[in-house]
């Protein structure tokens, strides 16, 4: 549990071998197994190294291109054949909330809500739980020991610091099922009155990064069909509202707002990751790759603490190293980590998808970084 808080890991004996075992007595859910298509590694190799057979030794530098290509193309799969469970949805559902506390009204609506966005834009390989909203409360609670606090006005779900970091791990799992639907209700949120058109160009400007770090499947060439289809599934849970061309909020109805909000706060923590480190590579004069990557954990994990949140992989140095190779393969970012020219309009799209509070913070913080 310390190292999913984000502490080094320890050392293990043979006496951990009892505590191995006292674990196994715990609730563990049922098992689902799909599986992805194989790669086939020959055909791979051949595509990304046509030369292989005839060379005396294949160039580290090539080795590890075609090393990192197969690793995201191993990912991407795995999450096309995903298996959303009861768990998982109760995670994303309560982990949306400030303080880790839902109405259990509320949250059984949620969930349904989010299985139901599940559905439709899910791969073809991936399957969503059947079990109804009660259902997959009462297993969840089972798995990670949920409080459920009786009051006069009804229920009260609660998840300890602990098992929000358990929870923090079945959310992940299944977070980039809900990516471009959690895009599409922060951009209409944002504007209140857009079209689809300025929805498909905010989109497209994040989706290269959101690809990258989520392992998402879609070409570039196929997000206005998507997106197509992922509107109209907002619309007709009424999380959109849609007149031709335009798009808007919801009329003021206080339980949809917490679910678009609950929604949108899917992708809070990539952007604000990649927020942070553009800000960074803006403020500095003559930026480092390490210096780059610690200012950016250090400036994350406060921002953790300012808004509780409970996941590790928030701060994870490795991230911000994956969001600098992205920014520079996709030409705004030079190799001595100086800014191109569209720079900007990637800022721009990420500033506004971002609460004022949050780009205070980050900008406060940055401030204070020296280089």
């Amino acid at each position: 549990m310390a190292e999913l808080s984000g502490k080094d890991k320890e050392s293990e004996s043979v006496f951990d071998i009892f505590e191995i075992f006292r674990s196994l007595r715990h609730e563990f859910g049922q098992v689902t197994v799909n599986f992805g298509s194989p790669v086939p590694l020959k055909e791979f190799i051949d595509d990304n190294i046509p030369e292989w057979q005839s060379l005396k030794e294949i160039p580290p530098i090539k080795l590890s291109e075609t090393s990192l290509n197969l690793a995201n193309m191993l990912a991407i799969s795995i999450n096309k054949a995903v298996a959303i469970k009861s768990t998982d949805l109760i995670a994303l559902a309560l982990l949306a909330t400030s303080k880790q506390n839902i109405e259990e009204e509320y949250l059984l609506k949620q969930v349904e809500l989010l299985r139901q966005i599940a559905r439709t834009c899910i791969p073809a390989g991936a399957s969503v739980t059947s079990a109804r909203p009660e259902e997959m409360l009462n297993q969840a609670m089972k798995i990670v020991g949920l409080s459920r606090i009786e009051h006069a006005f009804g229920s009260i779900i609660s998840s300890s610091k602990n098992q929000s970091r358990i929870l923090a791990y079945n959310a992940n799992n299944v977070a980039h099922v809900y990516t471009l639907p959690s895009l599409v209700l922060r951009f209409v949120t944002a504007k209140r009155q857009t079209d689809k058109i300025a929805l498909l160009e905010f989109v497209t400007t994040l989706y290269p990064f959101l690809k990258s770090e989520m392992f998402l499947s879609w070409a570039i060439s196929e997000l206005n069909e998507v997106l197509e289809t992922i509107v109209h599934l907002l619309q007709e849970l009424g999380l959109v509202t849609t007149n031709g061309q335009q798009l808007s909020m919801p009329s003021q109805e206080t339980s949809i707002q917490n679910s678009i909000q609950h929604i949108a706060s899917i992708t809070d923590q990539p952007l604000t990751r990649f927020y942070t480190i553009m800000e960074l590579l803006q403020q500095s004069i003559k930026p480092t790759l390490k210096n780059l990557e610690s200012a950016s954990a250090s400036i994350s994990e406060k921002l953790s603490i300012l808004y509780g949140i409970n996941s590790t992989e928030f701060f994870d140095k490795s991230l911000f190293s994956a969001f600098l190779r992205t920014l520079k393969s996709e030409n705004l970012l030079r190799d001595d980590l100086t800014v191109k020219k569209d720079f900007s309009l990637l800022v721009s799209m990420t500033a506004q998808s971002l609460d004022p509070d949050i780009r205070y913070n980050i900008f406060q913080a940055v401030k204070k970084f020296e280089n």
